[in-house]
């Protein structure tokens, strides 16, 4: 016998692991001609899918030197990347509280882009805060 395995968007993490689970997302896509990804997220529960957005989140994060403490952040637009998975704003809130990593509004963003980029530490290097 075959052995095939469920994924979304390229990885198992974010798949529901109970088997009840999973045999919904398969007779969802047998039967009601759902995309798997549509499916997953359907049936994903909310901790499932904070578990993806740990593993997503460093991919995007942003490396930021403020008067030499490093953090990283992460736009609150980014969020809308997530539409895949089951996640609501507050969600991005916690994992990024467990990341430490810091949300920033869109207008902050661009301030932090507007600043120096050290090509060594691959970061952004921010003297002081701005009014923004």
């Amino acid at each position: 016998m075959d052995t095939l395995k469920i994924l979304l968007r390229g990885d198992t993490i974010g798949v529901p692991d109970r088997l009840n689970t999973i045999v919904e997302i398969i007779l969802r896509v047998v039967l009601d001609n759902e995309g798997v990804e549509e499916a997953i997220k359907k049936v994903q529960k909310p901790i499932v899918a904070r578990w993806r957005l740990k593993k997503e989140l460093p991919k995007i994060a942003i490396r930021v030197d403020v008067n030499s403490k490093p953090f990283r952040v992460v736009c609150k637009n980014e969020f809308k990347k997530f539409n895949w998975l089951n996640l609501r704003l507050k969600d991005l809130y916690k994992v990024c509280n467990q990341l430490n990593y810091l949300v920033v509004s869109e207008r902050l963003m661009k301030g932090i882009k507007e600043d120096k980029w050290d090509e060594n530490k691959k970061r952004y290097i921010v003297k002081t805060y701005k009014q923004l």
